[in-house]
């Protein structure tokens, strides 16, 4: 991984410190005293443990490549997975009405969320999008051949940041929603911030990849042609030139073909109704 690929630019370092510090805030108010951090951040008390876990897990995983330089793919992969899976299993409480134990199982939420059904549960929408949020980690923490195709990983970032957007809108137009509906489908200000922040810097990562693997590409091109001495370069520009030339000339013989062939089967009709009239 060069330097280019590890350095963030100014509004990714803004946007994943704006993640640490929100998940810090939240982390140790559980575990200090998260009434007072609730009185000093007002919303913040809706940011479960499970969710500040995550949200700093992934905001270690994105800043890894510009302080490390040595297992950083797997640190990144391994970080990225545990978001995924925990998103996952979350995700899989809620739509299977099933209750997992993993809600409180560092911290006991529930004198915080005494009205909720599940205490200390992040909600679907919160648990999906830290599942997409984790595997387009994991995919960054690959070699860039070995990530998925070049709509799939940017539109899952999309994703992200849409959603987050959405919650924002909705929280906005529409803030006495029930609250079977909000649990379902909203998070608290903060984490739809701290979701759009990461989607920022999750895009910058991206397009570093992007950058590199086409580097990557010319760089192999270039130090190929130096090693080849003047006639080869030719030979091999000029066998580069004939692909398309083969291509080209392959299709026309096919096309000529078929319609000899179309001319011959005319040809046989036309006698045959000639015999028959």
């Amino acid at each position: 991984m060069d330097n280019n690929r590890k350095n963030l630019n100014l509004q990714s370092w803004l946007a994943i410190s704006f993640v640490i510090v929100i998940g810090s805030v939240a982390f140790i108010g559980w575990l200090t005293d998260h009434a007072a951090v609730a009185a000093v951040l007002p919303g913040i008390h809706r940011m479960t443990f499970n969710t500040a876990c995550c949200f700093l897990m992934i905001a270690i995983a994105l800043i890894l490549p510009s302080i490390l330089k040595e297992h950083v793919n797997l640190l990144i992969t391994t970080l990225g997975s545990f978001v995924a899976i925990l998103g996952f299993l979350v995700l899989f409480e809620d739509l299977a009405n099933i209750h997992l134990g993993i809600d409180q199982l560092i911290i006991d939420q529930s004198e915080a969320y005494y009205d909720s059904p599940h205490p200390g549960r992040m909600s679907p929408l919160t648990s999906f999008s830290f599942l997409l949020s984790g595997m387009v980690v994991v995919w960054l923490g690959r070699s860039a051949s070995a990530a998925p195709s070049q709509i799939i990983l940017p539109g899952t970032i999309i994703t992200i940041a849409v959603l987050s957007l959405l919650n924002l809108a909705m929280q906005t137009l529409f803030p006495d929603l029930p609250k079977d509906i909000v649990h379902f489908t909203s998070m608290s200000t903060f984490t739809s911030f701290a979701f759009l922040m990461i989607s920022i810097t999750l895009w910058t990562r991206y397009k570093q990849q992007e950058a590199h693997q086409k580097q990557t590409i010319l760089q192999a091109g270039v130090s190929l042609m130096q090693r080849l001495n003047y006639s080869r370069k030719i030979l091999l520009i000029a066998l580069i030139l004939m692909i398309p030339f083969i291509y080209s000339t392959r299709f026309m013989i096919l096309e000529v073909s078929d319609n000899i062939s179309k001319s011959q089967m005319e040809k046989v009709g036309l006698e045959y109704i000639k015999t028959v009239s």
